[in-house]
């Protein structure tokens, strides 16, 4: 009975103490502020620290509270400058970028930025201005290529197709480039198309041979290997010339 009496007075003179701890770190947090850890505190949301004690932010004209509550970003259309925000002054051809830095805009599609203003950019016949107006600033038509300045027509000859970029050609399946031609792949006995289409190789069990596929003579005590164009020698066999020799028994 005296233990359990002793507890309970215990746990009562503890919680006394952690609340009288508290309502000492309560009474040190200042106007604006909320408790943190490690007995310190943090300014509540909309205000900064200054001296002891925190302030609210002052938002200037076209501005607003940042997503973080601890200072201000400028509305879209104005960019930071000393302790307000500027509008920012988008020139003809130009539209409003969402970048927070100077300038705040960008050119057009069509123009670029020459001496703070957009010049338009000179797209030749056959051409669209590109998204990006750095370097020439256009590309040519699906079926044209550059060439000197210019976009020239992509000669596509019979059997042929305009690649997936559509400014040069390649070959159909069963056809292979020669020159500016598409020239068909004869295919010989024992052979089949590779998977790219515009050569070919033996069947298994094949080798070429000159222009055509030989049949692969197996030796005794040897098989075809994984690629199926050539033998080797089973286990405890080595290859010497067309046949397999055994492995002398001291060596196996």
């Amino acid at each position: 009975m005296v233990g359990s009496r002793l507890l309970a007075l215990m746990i009562i003179l503890g919680a006394a103490f952690f609340a009288g701890a508290s309502a000492a770190r309560d009474a040190t947090v200042p106007a604006g502020a909320h408790a943190s850890y490690g007995n310190t505190w943090e300014c509540d949301r909309g205000f900064e620290r200054e001296a002891r004690g925190c302030a609210p932010i002052e938002i200037p004209s076209n501005a607003f509270l940042s997503s973080s509550g601890t200072s201000w970003e400028c509305d879209r259309g104005y960019l930071k400058g000393g302790l307000g925000c500027n509008q920012v002054q988008v020139p003809a051809n130009a539209h409003l970028s969402r970048d927070s830095y100077s300038p705040g805009w960008i050119c057009d599609r069509g123009f670029r930025e020459q001496s703070g203003k957009c010049a338009r950019i000179e797209v030749p016949p056959h051409a669209y201005a590109s998204d990006f107006a750095v370097g020439r600033g256009w590309d040519c038509d699906r079926g044209y290529t550059r060439l000197d300045g210019l976009c020239a027509a992509v000669p596509v000859p019979e059997n042929g197709y305009l690649n997936s970029q559509g400014d040069d050609w390649k070959c159909e399946r069963g056809f292979s480039k020669r020159g500016v031609l598409c020239a068909e792949v004869k295919i010989p006995p024992n052979a089949y198309l590779t998977d790219r289409g515009d050569a070919w190789t033996c069947a298994r069990g094949y080798r070429v041979r000159e222009s055509g596929c030989t049949a692969i003579v197996v030796p005794k005590n040897a098989f075809l290997d994984y690629s199926g164009n050539d033998w080797q020698c089973e286990r405890n066999y080595f290859k010497e010339g067309p046949a397999c020799i055994g492995m002398p028994a001291s060596r196996q």
